[in-house]
């Protein structure tokens, strides 16, 4: 007798429009936080594969920030790369508790008219991050929170002292975030740390 045993994922496909509150502390700025609404679209492709899933969701939004009367503009964050692997290690009474990690590609552009001449601010990061996630179902009914935090990764930052204007070269938006990475972890990159806690609801 001869026996097989066959894998076969489920493949969903989701979008999302998520509104929240974008916190930025840019130590170059005179040590400021600048706080706002973000708006971000969220594409969404899961594979699921007995107990584990694999989601690449792809990010990208805009906002505005104020402090101290100053305006500033997320011009586009997004995330080319945010592949997470998770797998369910409890699930019982519509109980679900997940653990994995995730590998993002993380790029943020922020423009401040008034402040240093309209400089262009950059942060970027490609980053390993642990993840957890506990979601709970009733009927059709789902609401899940989900956990995130940086733990290692390769980072850069624009300079403090720089000629980095605002211009729409392809050179300043996409090679000079890739230049003078730094590999670090928590405690020395906590400046571009991404903690990410977020509620879910859905049906």
């Amino acid at each position: 007798m001869i026996s097989e045993n066959h894998l076969y994922a489920q493949v969903r496909h989701s979008h999302e429009i998520v509104l929240g509150n974008l916190q930025i502390k840019d130590r170059y700025n005179v040590g400021m936080v600048f706080n706002g609404v973000q708006l971000e679209y969220r594409y969404g492709a899961l594979w699921t594969i007995n107990k584990h899933e694999i989601l690449y969701q792809p990010k990208l939004g805009f906002g505005a920030v104020f402090n101290r009367k100053i305006l500033g503009l997320q011009l586009p964050k997004f995330a080319p790369v945010n592949l997470t692997w998770a797998i369910r290690f409890y699930e019982q009474n519509g109980h679900i508790i997940k653990a994995g990690a995730n590998l993002i590609t993380d790029y943020s552009y922020q423009l401040y008219p008034d402040l240093q001449t309209g400089h262009l601010f950059w942060s970027s990061e490609i980053g390993i991050s642990p993840v957890m996630q506990y979601t709970y179902q009733w009927g059709s009914k789902r609401i899940g929170v989900y956990a995130q935090n940086s733990l290692l990764g390769f980072t850069s930052h624009k300079p403090e002292y720089n000629s980095y204007w605002f211009s729409l070269k392809a050179k300043e938006w996409f090679v000079e975030p890739h230049k003078n990475m730094k590999f670090g972890s928590y405690d020395k990159y906590k400046m571009l740390t991404r903690i990410h806690t977020y509620i879910h609801f859905c049906s």
